[in-house]
């Protein structure tokens, strides 16, 4: 039950916020824009290196602070919690206002409760849910 809701947290909260606006205020290039779909279409799809391929290509083709939030569950998703954790991390350094920063962190923390949360379901134990997400 756990998993399924983890799940579908990350993906409502990562969907809802793209669909919403809330990621990448700034003008983007048009190239990068496209990259940015066609990795939404792909993670929708449930072909995460399909994704990762065109979210990377994006965030090259114009720093790309939709496609770099995008990575996160991305590599969640491909089991890679600490670089999804690393990902965000880099978000966050690059945002460019309060927003982007905003909309990082959130993301961020979002990932950790669902690590946290399938690894409690696993029965593993430890002192906190970040120590789990980077593997420490």
């Amino acid at each position: 039950m756990f998993r399924s809701f983890s799940r579908l947290l990350v993906f409502s909260v990562f969907f809802g916020a793209l669909n919403q606006g809330l990621f990448g205020q700034a003008k983007m290039d048009a190239a990068a824009q496209e990259q940015l779909n066609t990795g939404n279409a792909a993670f929708a799809k449930g072909k995460y290196k399909e994704a990762e391929r065109a979210f990377k290509e994006g965030n090259k083709l114009g720093q790309c602070q939709p496609c770099l939030l995008a990575l996160a569950p991305t590599y969640a998703r491909l089991g890679d919690a600490k670089t999804a954790l690393a990902t965000c991390d880099r978000a966050i350094a690059a945002a460019t206002d309060d927003h982007e920063r905003a909309s990082a962190h959130m993301m961020k923390s979002n990932l950790i409760f669902a690590i946290f949360q399938k690894r409690k379901v696993a029965g593993i134990r430890s002192g906190s849910a970040h120590r789990f997400a980077v593997g420490q």
